[in-house]
């Protein structure tokens, strides 16, 4: 199939000069699943000026990004959460390696016991969202039972009343974890947002309009993450494009302080 495609191409000049292109775009907009590359190393460096104390890591698989954080910020509190039972003993081993709490569960805007679609062991495409299919064409898997629980009620039982930095990464679950946390929102007690965006959001009928939406409720800047920086701004129809992330961030509008640190220097407005 793969050589059939690039014979294609060969043949076909313009549409090898089309291909080349849109790759060229991908990598100049940073569009990349890997830290180093898609701005998000840049990002825990560059809020390592601040003081943080409290990181959620929603979504943390096997806790790449946990190590990540714990890295950036020494002596930082790390919550980890990961509600695929078979993925969670390899993250529950690093966490303990590494000063890190793990959590066997997942966070939602309800507590109970959910079925989720597990695609095996330590993969990244776990979804609690029924009806997002988009991994179905190529992978199969199976449905788990696993318990889940909002933000807001995780933080009162733990005493934590505040979160300096909330990373998402759910596979089309995003704004129902953001829906959890809907008191500690309201009253500005999560400074800094960095959910993932794309295919599975679509699958799931919430659109970057609707993130805009949901976080100008509470008076948050949003805007997407790329290797320079993020580039806030009001909503644009472009953003609703399943590749314009794939991380997006969130501050609260009144932290013009993080705003400044995080922003991208170089680039004004959406592209």
């Amino acid at each position: 199939m793969r050589l059939k495609k690039y014979l294609s191409a060969v043949s076909a000049p313009t549409f090898l000069l089309y291909k080349l292109s849109k790759s060229y775009v991908r990598t100049y907009e940073g569009y990349s699943y890997r830290f180093s590359k898609n701005g998000e190393a840049r990002l825990l460096k560059q809020l390592g000026r601040h003081t943080i104390k409290t990181v959620f890591d929603v979504g943390a698989n096997v806790g790449d990004w946990s190590l990540l954080a714990t890295s950036s910020f020494p002596g930082a509190d790390i919550h980890a959460f990961e509600l695929s039972e078979s993925t969670f003993g390899e993250l529950k081993r690093v966490a303990d390696l590494n000063g890190f709490k793990a959590n066997d569960i997942g966070l939602s805007n309800q507590n109970a016991e959910i079925t989720y679609k597990d695609y095996g062991d330590g993969s990244t495409v776990n979804t609690i969202v029924a009806d997002v299919d988009f991994h179905d064409r190529t992978l199969a898997s199976k449905e788990k039972r696993a318990h889940v629980m909002r933000g807001d009620d995780y933080c009162s039982e733990n005493g934590i009343e505040k979160i300096d930095l909330l990373k998402i990464d759910v596979e089309g679950a995003e704004h129902l974890v953001l829906q959890g946390f809907e008191r500690m929102f309201s009253e500005k007690r999560i400074s800094v947002v960095q959910f993932e965006y794309g295919f599975a959001n679509g699958d799931a009928h919430f659109l970057m309009k609707d993130f805009f939406r949901l976080f100008k409720s509470w008076r948050y800047a949003v805007g997407p993450l790329k290797p320079k920086g993020v580039i806030f701004g009001d909503f644009a129809y472009q953003l609703n494009n399943f590749k314009s992330g794939p991380n997006y961030v969130a501050v609260p509008q009144n932290r013009t302080d993080l705003i400044d640190t995080v922003a991208c220097k170089s680039i004004k407005g959406f592209f």
